[in-house]
């Protein structure tokens, strides 16, 4: 339980610090005379900021669901929240780049289901034999 709960102080530092680095991108920079590396560290704080605060969501949701907490859920919850966060991103950056409509959004948040389905069903695992 001791990992678990340092796991969890690890996302919980990142995230503030992401969090910290995202509202220093928004109020600190002018979006019409920055460059393109006020953005990328914006969306990436954005993306890690919004990882962290779904999987302790997550976390959260599933500590309600089940008695006791397992420990081992810990990275299919991680994972989760940032296929969660990546399409969140996703679309703020093509709402930005101003080519986000519905035929796009939707296949492209269909394309991360999947891959969340893909990592959820893939049960594939080696076995070495000496």
């Amino acid at each position: 339980m001791t990992k678990f709960k340092a796991k969890l102080f690890l996302v919980f530092t990142v995230t503030m610090f992401a969090i910290a680095s995202l509202f220093l991108a928004i109020f600190n920079y002018n979006p019409f005379k920055a460059d393109y590396s006020v953005f990328a560290l914006f969306y990436t704080s954005l993306f890690v900021s919004i990882t962290g605060v779904s999987t302790f969501i997550v976390i959260f949701i599933k500590s309600r669901l089940t008695p006791k907490i397992d420990p081992s859920s810990f990275w299919p919850s991680l994972r989760l929240s940032a296929l969660i966060s990546l399409i969140l991103s996703l679309f703020f950056l093509l709402q930005g780049l101003k080519i986000l409509d519905l035929w796009v959004g939707v296949p492209l948040a269909l394309a991360v289901l999947l891959l969340e389905l893909f990592f959820r069903g893939n049960k594939f695992k080696k076995k070495y034999e000496n």
